[in-house]
């Protein structure tokens, strides 16, 4: 029978292959996510990621939500636009605010989201180079043939478990005047491979952005040897882009948010 020779002490220990294997089953099971709770539904079957509603809080969130790293709850914030509530992205630390789900990729393969982008993250010039915007990360497991590596799964970091993302940008590199701002919709898969979704074009802060794509097919370009059937959304996330930034304006000790969401929806 097969096992791992531990060297050490006065001899050698022997540890037999079972053993390593109910021990690694028992570890997995005490490291295992609780199921996510089932998205809300509203009509035409559009499964409310987020809304966000006006009690919400990112700093005292419901079951299923995360924000990573965990300080980075301070970034995120309910704000009301005109009656409706939207989150407010503030700063530019690359934190994300996200929510664990488990929703088969094909029974809601279309990703809707409502973004602004404020105009003051791109005027006055650009300090780093590095594009100042949103992002959502999209999180996927269940589809590849070999699945997640174990030592992935005893250890899987901050963010939900999963196998693959997706990383959608909306932003640009910062101007001399916002209006000038080349701003794109772009997606990079984990591994770095860019799409873009929407040329860079300039007039595209100060307004709402309705964004429509089509994961599933975004999924099956990158990783066309998965089994699509089994591809799970496992989370959603949204947060800034990570950049220096322009210091705050004389005076002031608060600097511009990235932008807000409106609503992220998974629909049919």
């Amino acid at each position: 029978m097969g096992g791992y020779e531990r060297k050490g002490g006065t001899g050698m220990r022997r540890w037999p292959a079972a053993l390593i294997a109910a021990t690694l089953i028992a570890v997995l099971a005490a490291c295992a996510e609780r199921p996510p709770a089932p998205l809300a539904e509203a009509a035409n079957g559009r499964s409310i990621v987020l809304g966000p509603d006006p009690g919400f809080d990112p700093a005292a969130l419901p079951k299923d939500w995360f924000v990573v790293p965990s300080r980075g709850a301070g970034t995120f914030k309910v704000v009301d636009i005109s009656g409706t509530p939207v989150l407010r992205i503030e700063g530019a630390d690359g934190a994300l605010l996200g929510r664990r789900i488990a929703m088969p990729l094909l029974a809601a393969p279309y990703l809707h989201a409502g973004l602004y982008l404020d105009p003051a993250l791109y005027s006055g010039g650009p300090r780093d180079g590095l594009p100042r915007g949103l992002r959502l990360i999209i999180g996927f497991k269940g589809g590849t043939s070999g699945g997640t590596q174990l030592l992935d799964r005893v250890f899987p970091g901050d963010l939900p478990l999963h196998d693959r993302f997706i990383e959608v940008r909306l932003g640009g590199l910062g101007t001399s005047r916002a209006e000038d701002a080349q701003v794109e919709l772009a997606a990079l898969s984990d591994r770095g491979v860019r799409r873009v979704l929407r040329p860079p074009s300039g007039g595209q802060t100060a307004q709402w952005h309705l964004e429509a794509i089509d994961l599933a097919a975004l999924y099956a370009g990158y990783w066309p040897r998965d089994r699509m059937a089994r591809v799970e959304v496992a989370f959603i996330a949204v947060g800034g882009l990570q950049h220096h930034g322009l210091p705050p304006a004389s005076g002031s000790t608060a600097r511009a948010p990235a932008g807000y969401v409106a609503e992220i929806l998974l629909t049919r």
